[in-house]
């Protein structure tokens, strides 16, 4: 019940935001290539990340991208128009999330157990707003890997957590391209069944020190919604505990490339 209240409360702030985006127009005053100058009221806090959609006439017909905020004026970079702008053209704010939100799934191309990949699939949490080329993300990974030749694939559930940034952002109208570089510690979940095999008594066991560098390409579906393929290599240190020892087809070093796709929500 709490988790349902929770979602509930946060689609309903997310609803209402964009509600109360709606009557925020400005009016741009300068174009500069791929970037616009819109005049802002000093007293609305413009910031770098915040999303706005383009007006020609009373038709949406396109979406810029603020990138920074001084005085009464703001710089945003032009995502997608239906024409070029104008001076005069008015924008409206459309979003001023902070995250951005985004699952996947993908493959690591590491041998486990005779298979030549072990799947993939986790969930990332983007800084948004306050930043435009660089951006600090966290992330969950959840491979789907087998830890022991004699346990289903269920009796032990391994995951990491890492956190980084994507170090620069390229925009290319709707593109987006960004490396990135994450760090973190790999954990397992280890069942009754698990901690016996493994002479445990712990649930939570620390595996691994993992990281991973990666290139990122979205592309932008809607002002909310963007499609994600990332490719890299992770990899993946041995911590020194007794479970390398017990079973190193997972628990030992991994360094190994990686594919994934992805949807993300802001």
């Amino acid at each position: 019940m709490g988790k349902r209240l929770l979602c509930l409360a946060a689609a309903a702030f997310f609803f209402l935001a964009q509600l109360a985006a709606e009557d925020l127009y400005y009016r741009i005053a300068h174009i500069m290539e791929d970037d616009v100058i819109f005049s802002i009221d000093p007293q609305d806090p413009v910031s770098a990340g915040d999303l706005y959609v383009l007006l020609f006439g009373e038709e949406e017909a396109g979406i810029l991208l603020a990138s920074e905020a001084e005085g009464t004026y703001a710089v945003g970079r032009v995502l997608s128009a239906d024409r070029e702008p104008r001076p005069g053209d008015r924008v409206r704010l459309a979003s001023r999330a902070y995250i951005e939100a985004a699952l996947y799934g993908g493959n690591i191309f590491a041998s486990n157990f005779g298979d030549s990949s072990i799947y993939s699939a986790g969930f990332k949490l983007t800084l948004a707003r306050g930043v435009f080329y660089t951006r600090p993300v966290l992330e969950a990974l959840f491979p789907f890997a087998r830890v022991h030749p004699n346990l289903a694939a269920s009796a032990v559930v391994p995951f990491a957590v890492m956190g980084g940034a994507e170090i620069t952002n390229i925009y290319l109208g709707r593109f987006q391209i960004a490396p990135v570089m994450l760090l973190g510690m790999g954990w397992a979940y280890m069942k009754k069944n698990a901690r016996e095999a493994f002479d445990t008594s712990e649930s939570f066991r620390k595996t691994h020190v993992a990281g991973k560098a990666s290139v990122s390409v979205s592309l932008l579906l809607a002002r909310h919604v963007k499609l994600s393929a990332e490719a890299g290599m992770l990899v993946l240190l041995d911590t020194g505990t007794s479970l390398s020892d017990v079973s190193p087809e997972y628990f030992g070093r991994i360094s190994a490339p990686f594919v994934n796709f992805g949807v993300a929500l802001r």
